[in-house]
């Protein structure tokens, strides 16, 4: 228990015996100090049992805008639990008292909490609705530090559905508006926000940049939360450059500061990663060692979505040790949980590795399935960088079953989705998937074409990795043409 958790509950102590006569709202804000001291600590459990005593206290006084807050916050725990109906019940209760109370703020605040609900769940048209209403609001009233994380959240549902270009566009007017108000915690967000746009462009070495600049404001503010997100973050980075010592390195330094300060869940997120680097270093056993550990915490805390991403992360790690049963037994338990707490956004994703695991059992019948399942509900949810991996996947069935001119149909579906998006990872994906189509039938001019344009891709950001594998096959494209 924390300094500030014992003096919380101390004057809660402290105000029920000095007082025969409690006033509710007195009682409610001290209820809500204290959860509020857990829930930052992440002790949810906590938390939520003294925030509904709050409630209580303030249904009493019958105090809409108080009551919306405790509600909205409630929401909040339920969401971090992955109790997403839960969740989005209390925040809509939360939006229709504070439409009640007339509060325009709170309705656009809890406006983006539901956008955030349904961005969680994968519902990325839903989550666009209720930020751009948030938005709305945020413009007329002039709150220049939530119109700027609004901004921001609009720009992370254009990344997630892949929309680079937008995304970037959004993130670039809210870190505008945070450097002109001077607000460092926000600056940070928004340059973490650039970095992870530069990840997935496989931008490198500015998204280290980007977060390294982030480190340095979370340091000056004090935030060991933030700090610790950032080292993380930086350790991704090196994992992918492939200097796995930095990144473990990084990880270390990221899980001592959670640790330190209590924080469970970034704890688990850090060991996940780490396991994810051992796995990747070929160090099977202790990645296994580390997911379970992540596993053990999120179970701890009850976090669906952190529980099911620390199983498909070992489910990953017996596919490795081609134990592809077990691989299987892990990744369905993970897709059973997403299915029963409506965890939308990732669901395709787990799909997709179950796809991936029976094609390579040798069932393409079944793995299309799978695929298809997850098409559709990239589809009906607006997750148009999903539906381009999913044709990726699809083509390399009917490559797999010999029908290359159904599997280049797929890839050309999936290259053109992924231009219109500028999404590098995917450009690249694809046009090796169509060079290597090409390569079989023998049209090595078209092989060759697709290949020179990855390296050309590559060079523009400095992908050292991404160069060396695609001149190694434009070397051999062109020995087989000097045959």
């Amino acid at each position: 228990m924390t300094s500030k958790v014992e003096e919380s509950l101390s004057k809660y102590k402290n105000y029920l015996d000095s007082q025969q006569n409690h006033e509710p709202e007195t009682l409610a804000r001290l209820l809500f100090d204290i959860a509020l001291e857990y829930q930052k600590i992440s002790n949810l459990e906590n938390a939520l049992e003294f925030y509904k005593k709050a409630l209580e206290a303030t249904s009493l006084k019958d105090s809409s805008r108080e009551k919306s807050i405790i509600l909205t916050n409630i929401g909040n725990i339920y969401q971090i639990k992955g109790d997403i109906e839960k969740a989005l019940n209390y925040q809509k209760e939360a939006l229709e008292a504070f439409v009640l109370a007339g509060f325009a703020q709170g309705i656009a605040k809890t406006s983006t909490n539901i956008g955030n609900i349904y961005h969680g769940k994968g519902d990325l048209h839903k989550a666009l609705k209720y930020h751009q209403e948030a938005l709305n609001i945020f413009e007329k009233g002039g709150h220049s530090q939530d119109l700027a994380s609004t901004l921001g959240n609009i720009g992370n549902i254009y990344q997630d559905k892949g929309d680079l270009k937008d995304a970037l566009e959004y993130q670039e007017k809210s870190l505008k508006i945070f450097e002109e108000i001077k607000y460092l915690p926000g600056i940070a967000a928004g340059l973490t926000n650039l970095g992870n746009i530069s990840k997935l462009q496989l931008d490198l070495d500015k998204a280290l940049d980007f977060y390294k600049k982030a480190l340095e404001i979370e340091k000056q503010v004090s935030n060991p939360r933030g700090i610790a997100n950032d080292l993380g973050n930086i350790g991704n980075i090196y994992q992918a450059k492939g200097n796995f010592e930095e990144a473990l390195r990084y990880h270390a330094q990221a899980l001592k500061i959670d640790e330190e300060i209590g924080s469970l869940q970034g704890m688990a997120n850090h060991l996940g990663n780490m396991g994810n680097i051992h796995k990747v270093k070929g160090e099977l056993d202790k990645a296994l060692d580390y997911q379970n550990g992540a596993l053990s915490i999120f179970e701890k805390l009850k976090l669906s979505q952190g529980i099911a991403t620390a199983l498909e992360n070992i489910g990953n790690i017996y596919l490795a040790k081609d134990e592809l049963d077990r691989a299987l037994q892990y990744h369905e338990r993970a897709l059973n949980i997403r299915k029963e707490k409506g965890l939308i956004q990732k669901l395709p994703h787990t799909l997709g590795h179950i796809g991936n695991i029976y094609k390579i059992k040798g069932d393409s019948d079944k793995a299309l399935l799978f695929y298809k399942e997850a098409l559709t509900i990239d589809q009906e949810t607006g997750h148009t960088h999903g539906i381009a991996d999913t044709y990726g996947n699809i083509g390399k069935i009917h490559q797999d079953r010999g029908d290359l001119q159904k599997a280049l149909e797929f890839y050309e579906k999936a290259l053109k989705i992924d231009r219109e998006l500028n999404y590098i990872r995917g450009i690249t994906q694809s046009l090796g998937n169509m060079g290597n189509i090409y390569q079989i039938e023998k049209d090595l001019p078209k092989a060759l074409k697709a290949y020179e344009e990855i390296y050309s891709i590559f060079e523009k950001i400095n992908f050292a990795k991404g160069m060396e594998e695609a001149l190694k096959n434009i070397k051999h494209i062109k020995g087989l043409e000097n045959v």
